[in-house]
């Protein structure tokens, strides 16, 4: 090749293999800020739809608390209105029929006694889909479970009740007296389904009004826990108050196993399914 041709030849493969390096570098800076760009915005989307989540959880966590505020308040109903006078009034006949019985004269009326109660509305259904399909809290399951046991319970036992009453009208006034109290018959039989009726309807309703108002304090202990990765962006959790009805919640002493599991501050939790074997074996008490 001569000197010429050698020298142009040269100067192409130079100022090729420059710009050739520039033009690879441009690109490789380009590609790498589409990836970080892409990485940013798939980042930026992820926690926009995380909080997302969670504020759609918390309006879920406030529906459910107004739901079980609704179940306490239509338990506390039906017992100042309808269990509590009848219980006290039950307690009181009873103490009339003892002394007409030890006495061997006397009357006791039941007829005034033998009322169909009603079981109030209560939105348990609702309360279960919310928090079957819009929360992700195992404790607040475990909560609503036993919660939807009482209200169940409640209502076969006020139904039967009613069904009792119904029959005690067509009785003759002896046998109506005798079962009515579980007092011996002239048989010697004793039916006592009435008296235990009347003590589940207590137990019952106040199993209900405790559950309700521990679902509540986990409902709102979880959304604080959720509002706190939110910050202060977050909405509000629902604020409930009782205390005009302290008179007739029933006492969480009565529910030590409980209190420890949910109230108290314990190193060591109970799993779901430990908690599950605990309610179970609570009720068998």
């Amino acid at each position: 090749m001569t000197p010429v041709f050698h020298d142009a030849w040269s100067a192409v493969y130079n100022v090729t293999q420059r710009y050739g390096l520039e033009l690879a570098l441009n690109a490789t800076t380009a590609s790498a800020a589409a990836l970080f760009g892409t990485l940013g915005a798939q980042a930026l989307a992820t926690r926009t739809e995380k909080r997302q989540r969670l504020r759609s959880e918390i309006v879920a966590i406030n529906q459910a608390i107004a739901l079980t505020l609704s179940v306490a308040n239509s338990l506390l109903s039906v017992k100042k209105q309808t269990i509590s006078p009848l219980i006290l009034r039950y307690r009181t006949l009873f103490l009339e029929c003892a002394a007409v019985v030890s006495a061997g004269r006397g009357v006791v009326n039941l007829r005034g006694d033998l009322l169909t109660i009603r079981f109030p509305e209560v939105p348990i259904d609702p309360l279960r889909h919310v928090i079957f399909t819009k929360l992700n809290s195992a404790r607040v399951v475990m909560v609503l479970t036993p919660l939807m046991q009482s209200v169940t319970e409640l209502a076969v036992s006020i139904t039967h009740r009613n069904q009792l009453d119904e029959e005690f009208l067509h009785l003759p006034p002896e046998e109506a007296l005798d079962r009515y109290f579980g007092l011996r018959q002239p048989n010697g039989t004793i039916n006592e389904v009435f008296p235990h009726l009347m003590m589940a309807l207590e137990s019952q309703d106040n199993e209900g009004l405790y559950f309700s108002e521990l679902l509540i304090g986990e409902l709102q202990r979880y959304g604080n826990h959720l509002r706190a990765q939110l910050g202060k962006s977050a909405p509000a959790i629902a604020a409930v108050d009782l205390s005009r009805a302290v008179e007739f919640m029933p006492k969480r002493e009565d529910y030590p196993d409980w209190e420890r599991q949910f109230r108290q501050n314990t190193l060591e939790r109970r799993s779901p399914f430990e908690s599950l074997l605990l309610w179970l074996r609570i009720k068998k008490r």
